[in-house]
Parts: C-alpha cells; sequence; structure tokens
C-alpha cells in the first residue's frame, strides 16, 4: 500500500467510475454517499480512523456504486486492484477479512434503511447527532467546552438522515425551542445530551 492525502470536500472516487483501488482510512473522515438520476442523495455512512472501504468493485469488477468524498483532511492507504487480487489468491486469510468486511458494512446498510423506513424523522435526527458527536471526539482533539459542538450544514445532516433540508430544519428548531441544541452557521451545539438520548428510544 501507498499512502495519499485528500483536502476538505474533495472526492476520493465517485460513483460510476471503473474501480481500481481500495482504500484503508488513516486519519480524518469520509462519507459515503448515493446520487440519483432526479438530483437527489443520501450520505448514509461515514467512515473513521481504522475503516477500509472500496473493495466492492474489486471483488464485482462493477463500477462504483457509491461516492466517497473527505470531509476533512484525509490521510488514507491505497491498494491497487492488481495487489488486492494478488493478496486474495495468495492468502485465504485476506480474503475471509473481506469477506467479513463487506458482510460488516452490508449489516451496517441494512440497519440504516430499517431507521430511515421505520424511525421518525426526529429520532433519525437525534441519533445522527449523537453518532456524528462520537465520531467527531474519536477522530479530533478538542477542549472540553467543544465536546458537544458539531461542525455540519443542515443540508449534510439532511443527507444523512434522508429528508429535505426544510424538513430536518424543522426538526432542529423544536430541539432549539425545548433547549436541547443551539444552532450557528455550519455548526450544530448539543447542550442537553440526556434528552437528545431521550429521543432516540421514542
Amino acid at each position: 500500500m501507498y499512502r495519499r492525502h485528500y483536502a476538505a470536500g474533495q472526492p476520493v472516487y465517485v460513483q460510476d467510475a471503473p474501480g481500481n483501488e481500495m482504500f484503508r482510512l488513516i486519519s480524518g473522515t469520509v462519507k459515503i454517499s448515493v446520487l440519483r438520476g432526479d438530483g437527489r442523495h443520501i450520505t448514509y455512512r461515514l467512515f473513521e480512523s481504522g475503516d477500509c472501504f472500496g473493495q466492492t468493485s474489486l471483488v464485482d469488477g462493477e463500477p462504483r456504486p457509491q461516492s466517497t468524498e473527505a470531509s476533512n483532511a484525509v490521510e488514507v492507504d491505497v491498494l491497487s486492484k492488481m495487489d488486492f487480487r494478488w493478496l486474495c489468491d495468495r492468502y485465504r486469510v485476506f480474503d475471509r477479512a473481506i469477506s467479513r468486511l463487506m458482510a460488516a458494512q452490508l449489516r451496517a446498510m441494512a440497519q440504516n434503511y430499517e431507521g430511515a423506513s421505520l424511525d421518525s424523522l426526529p429520532v433519525r435526527v437525534a441519533r445522527q447527532l449523537l453518532l456524528s458527536r462520537t465520531m467527531q471526539l474519536r477522530t479530533a482533539e478538542q477542549d472540553d467546552s467543544d465536546e458537544s459542538q458539531i461542525q455540519m450544514s443542515q443540508s449534510d445532516l439532511a443527507a444523512m438522515v434522508g429528508a429535505s433540508r426544510q424538513s430536518v430544519n424543522r426538526v432542529l428548531q423544536q430541539l432549539r425551542e425545548k433547549h436541547v441544541i443551539e444552532i450557528s452557521y455550519g455548526r450544530i451545539d448539543l447542550t442537553d445530551l440526556r434528552a437528545l438520548s431521550s429521543i432516540t428510544t421514542q
């Protein structure tokens, strides 16, 4: 593998492009999303340090099924298709690890689909805010006063929960009125984590 860097907002790969590489995330956060022909898209997974991604096209030879983008400054290890196939053929343990990786990601996708289909929008928003906070704490060193600040636009949040920006804004305004969150440009402050957690169990 060799090292590569991506700036915030830079695509790692785009949907429908040929897949010739697999990635292991060293630092930063990468979001994965799907774009439909009508322009709508959904962001359904965030990768963090230690995660591997991009292996699907190397396994089935089909174009990339999703797009991935660096959410912040990202460093990855890159494995070429040739070396990927060589490792799969030569080492059974590597081949089995790829199978487990794909199974784990399939389970995660199924859980996301279940939540989007069965959970109300306030529950999805609350859960995503808490998840984003957890991932942010893992990937960045922050002062205690900043631990509940989520650097996220309402458009990005809407894409992650599979709803329109307007619908998500209504939910956020309701949470703000209940003093659960505060809203700033490009940032959401989680002021009552206990209340936010209780929403996810409703």
